[in-house]
């Protein structure tokens, strides 16, 4: 399995989110403390782009359809979809000067 880097854990808000381009793929990177969540930045919908919603809290309203979903699970409530946000796997490790927000790439 491969890591990425995608940031490190101070460039992403506590209680923000913050999208990166990662090798043609856009993370939407969730954070509440040292937790972080990262999804494909495209609402199951039609795949426009999340990062233009609302954030109020822990749940991401869709800026083109309404649909609202929680960052922590990837769980849509329902109204408009009712896939879930394409969950992308990461982890946070201990670099020089922090941490750091690595994706994991391969067999998994």
């Amino acid at each position: 399995m491969e890591k990425v880097r995608v940031c490190s854990l101070d460039e992403v808000p506590d209680g923000g989110v913050k999208v990166f381009r990662i090798g043609g793929v856009e993370v939407l990177v969730f954070r509440r403390g040292k937790s972080v969540f990262a999804y494909d930045n495209r609402c199951p919908h039609m795949g426009f782009s999340l990062y233009l919603g609302e954030l109020k809290g822990d749940r991401l309203r869709c800026g083109f359809h309404g649909e609202v979903f929680h960052l922590e699970s990837g769980k849509s409530e329902g109204r408009v979809v009712k896939r879930p946000l394409v969950k992308i796997p990461i982890i946070v490790e201990g670099e020089a000067g922090g941490f750091g927000v690595y994706m994991l790439r391969g067999d998994h």
